[in-house]
């Protein structure tokens, strides 16, 4: 039987934004994608991106996008950013 598990988006704290990052491969190494989505404490999307890389590997897809996504916050002058990441590599470089 497969398990369920409830997943729920949790807002920032006011006046912060949230960037959620991911980073995608196909193969190891393979084609690889980065992404992201910048949201208000309310929910409200502020901003987003897409990003074709050159072939790498799945962690280093993770890793790129989360600096891609710090940037590109830095550019709309955001200095409140929570980070939000699914990769274990991407929590560990930046904690």
């Amino acid at each position: 039987m497969p398990k369920i598990f409830t997943i729920k988006w949790h807002p920032p704290p006011p006046s912060w934004i949230k960037l959620n990052s991911n980073g995608a491969t196909r193969g190891a190494p393979g084609t690889t994608g980065v992404g992201g989505l910048f949201r208000n404490c309310r929910g409200v999307v502020k901003g987003c991106f897409i990003v074709p890389l050159s072939t790498t590997y799945a962690f280093v897809a993770e890793i790129k996008a989360a600096i891609y996504g710090i940037d590109k916050a830095y550019n709309f002058g955001w200095n409140k950013i929570w980070l939000e990441s699914d990769s274990t590599y991407v929590e560990g470089s930046v904690s």
